[in-house]
């Protein structure tokens, strides 16, 4: 098993058993709380735009537990709209916000103006990756751009070409937000919208 396997696999062994714990406890216990990330409220979807749940928080990592449980993310490749291709890596150096998006996903849709928001106050210092998930026939480049034309989003925007990286971190879910440290080990992260409270909660994890 080469090393990059190994880092995929850890990975997936590390959000299966935190998606577990959680939703254990979102069944034991029904709490209000603004405690990031587990007791938050969110909305989310699967892949169905149709079939909005509960959002499921995947990681609620505290001080003294990050070093047990982050993990670095395995390196994968996105394009901007002109084609140019891009290493995760490449980003490294700032804390790292990734957020997995689609044009027809409403969850998705819905968590873009806070996003926005977050961005334009602290896009100097934290990076931002909105990748849309450009399957080539539910979604295009061009549609994806048409939307981010309409709503004059101006974070940057870019493509999993035929769901490469979605496949190789095993993202079946949209929207999908990972949080890395600027080393890139992924701290945390949420499968289902967020809104900005948890969005800046997640920023200060990795800062």
């Amino acid at each position: 098993m080469n090393k990059k396997k190994v880092l995929i696999y850890l990975l997936a062994i590390v959000l299966t058993i935190l998606i577990a714990y959680f939703a254990y406890g979102a069944l034991s216990e029904k709490v209000e709380s603004n405690r990031f990330p587990n007791e938050s409220k969110v909305t989310t979807t699967n892949s169905d735009p149709n079939n909005e749940t509960i959002g499921e928080v995947i990681s609620e990592t505290k001080e003294d537990e990050v070093d047990e449980s982050k993990v670095m993310i395995p390196d994968f490749t996105i394009t901007d709209y002109d084609g140019d291709s891009y290493s995760i890596s490449d980003f490294f150096g700032k804390p790292i916000v990734i957020n997995f998006w689609a044009s027809w996903c409403p969850p998705c849709v819905g968590e873009m103006p806070e996003f926005h928001d977050v961005y334009k106050e602290l896009g100097e210092d934290v990076q931002f990756l909105m990748i849309n998930v450009t399957d080539g026939v539910r979604e295009t480049k061009e549609k994806a751009l048409n939307f981010i034309t309409k709503n004059q989003y101006i974070f940057p925007v870019y493509y999993d070409i035929d769901l490469v990286a979605s496949l190789s971190l095993e993202v079946y879910s949209y929207p999908t937000t990972l949080f890395l440290d600027k080393d890139g080990y992924v701290i945390t992260g949420a499968i289902g919208a967020i809104d900005e409270e948890l969005l800046r909660k997640g920023i200060d994890m990795i800062q």
